[in-house]
């Protein structure tokens, strides 16, 4: 603001000071007359008349009006000096009207340049930055020149701008990180609500006492609701959730059998021995890939699970295997795919991304997973990415 301040009160300084000459050069030009002022040429007659030629007082009123005479065929003609002083006053004149009139012009070009390049253009441009933001662009700097008028004005709306797209990518960061609490929770419980199911079924099996059954069958109902409820919360939030966050780390391959027995919580994996070496995976999330494809056996085979581990290439593989009845060759190359159900599910609970869920950490992780028919049963084959 100061400077803007300033530098109006340095044009009207200029424009008062070319006004000045001009009325100057003006009065210079006005002061050359043509015709004598009637008053003064009678004044000069009448003092002619009184004094005669030569007399003190007929100069001095000559020089003051500026007129000069002489006597034509008897009679006295008073008319404007010509001399060389008015001529030179002349010239002053009508050069300090020349000389006004170009600084003018000058004056005036340059105010225009000015105002073009220091306040109009700048203001485009920040009008221009308005219509970004307010279309939800926020990527688009505003750039910053302290030399213009909008300087520091600039520089705020800059920070501004950065300030709202920190908000915006840190409201879509916690949106996101919900998201996957939310999908992450809805598909671990899942596995532990199996397990009270499958606890309840067996234990109305073997007790005789009629009030204990129905307080367990009571408790399958309530499972049977839960689990309606909890895929209802995981379809919604995975249509919204673009990327869960897959973080792989080094780990020691004998930390996995860990991760398997957790998984194995009906405990039907026969022994194995593992590969001692190091591998990069994420802990977690190779923990979910096991307990899907663990709960999957369970559900689809309910037979023995045996587990085989080889080094091939840059890869840990880990085979588990059940003895079930397999998929059909039509559902084997979509078993990854998103809610895809193969003609064995009938009649039993799931929404179809287990596997694809699985099969996205494992590509996160830099592994793989694949899923085959063997003779005599079916096998899931793990990589996990060697160090």
């Amino acid at each position: 603001m100061k400077k803007i301040k300033r530098t109006g009160i340095l044009c009207i300084s200029i424009m008062i000071a070319l006004v000045s000459l001009g009325i100057w050069g003006m009065d210079s030009l006005h002061n050359i007359k043509n015709e004598p002022d009637p008053v003064q040429a009678n004044d000069l007659i009448k003092t002619l008349e009184e004094e005669g030629e030569g007399s003190p007082k007929v100069l001095e009123l000559k020089e003051r009006y500026g007129l000069e005479y002489r006597y034509l065929d008897g009679r006295l003609l008073v008319y404007p000096d010509t001399s060389s002083g008015q001529r030179l006053q002349y010239r002053a004149g009508a050069v300090i009207m020349a000389v006004t009139t170009m600084i003018a012009a000058c004056f005036i070009i340059y105010h225009i340049h000015y105002m073009q390049k220091n306040i109009l253009k700048p203001f485009e441009k920040m009008q221009q930055f308005a219509a970004e933001v307010a279309a939800g662009n926020l990527d688009t700097p505003l750039t910053m020149d302290r030399n213009h008028l909008f300087g520091a004005f600039t520089e705020s709306f800059d920070l501004m701008r950065e300030e709202l797209a920190a908000a915006r990518e840190s409201e879509r960061k916690a949106n996101e990180s919900k998201k996957e609490l939310v999908a992450s929770l809805s598909h671990d419980v899942k596995t532990p609500l199996a397990s009270i199911k499958a606890m309840a079924e067996v234990l109305c099996v073997k007790t005789l006492d009629a009030a204990v059954v129905a307080k367990l069958e009571m408790i399958n109902r309530k499972a049977d609701q839960i689990e309606v409820l909890i895929n209802n919360l995981f379809h919604a939030t995975l249509e919204e959730i673009q990327e869960l966050r897959v973080i792989p780390g080094d780990l020691e391959s004998m930390e996995l059998v860990t991760l398997l027995q957790n998984a194995d919580f009906n405990h039907q994996i026969q022994e194995y021995q593992m590969q001692e070496c190091l591998v990069e995976v994420d802990p977690l999330r190779l923990q979910q890939v096991f307990d899907n494809l663990v709960s999957n056996s369970y559900k689809y085979a309910n037979t023995e699970i045996t587990v085989e581990t080889y080094i091939e290439g840059q890869y840990l593989c880990i085979i588990i295997k059940d003895y079930g009845s397999g998929v059909s060759r039509e559902d084997l190359p979509l078993l990854k795919q998103k809610y895809f159900r193969g003609a064995n599910s009938g009649g039993k609970g799931g929404a179809g991304i287990g596997l694809y869920i699985s099969d996205y950490f494992m590509g996160k992780m830099n592994g793989f997973l694949e899923l085959e028919n063997d003779s005599d049963g079916f096998k899931a084959v793990v990589g996990c990415k060697l160090l």
